[in-house]
């Protein structure tokens, strides 16, 4: 199974890295059957950078394509795995929002880990997951922690068997 990585990276200042990578270990250790996809801007960190900030200045147009070729990117990705993990701390963009609205439109397997207290979650996003709780329950997943998130993972997916 391919699971994206949806989570904030500009608001963060670890770029969204550090809940990711406590994944990556996790599934390796586990041996999990599980292919973590993560957005591009997680591979190839330059969004933070004040070189990102002067080409805005000095390339607009640069820039704009830089932006808008990186966000269809996170979009086909979305679409093109199996499931999608939704990591909301308060800290999550625009970005984050845009894969939640792809990947409920292309009826994709969502896990939303809420670190926030519900009120805080804009309202649009709350009334999808509760839409998808009540019609759609094997659709959606909530958690409260992104342990809790990693237990239901291990119990859940198979382990990869070892070649021998």
């Amino acid at each position: 199974m391919k699971l994206y990585t949806s989570g904030g990276i500009q608001k963060r200042k670890d770029g969204g890295r550090r809940w990711r990578l406590a994944l990556e270990k996790f599934v390796t250790r586990n041996k999990l059957d599980l292919e973590l996809v993560h957005p591009p801007d997680i591979l190839n960190p330059n969004f933070n950078s004040e070189e990102d900030a002067r080409l805005l200045y000095d390339n607009e147009e640069s820039w704009y394509k830089k932006h808008e070729a990186t966000e269809l990117e996170d979009l086909r990705l979305v679409r093109h795995c199996d499931a999608t993990v939704f990591y909301y701390d308060g800290k999550q963009g625009v970005g984050t929002d845009l894969e939640f609205i792809e990947a409920y439109n292309n009826s994709k397997l969502m896990y939303f880990i809420r670190m926030i207290p519900k009120p805080k979650i804009p309202h649009w996003i709350m009334w999808r997951l509760m839409r998808l709780k009540h019609e759609e329950s094997k659709r959606v997943t909530i958690f409260t922690s992104l342990t809790e998130f990693k237990l239901y993972l291990k119990s859940h997916l198979k382990r990869v068997e070892e070649k021998k």
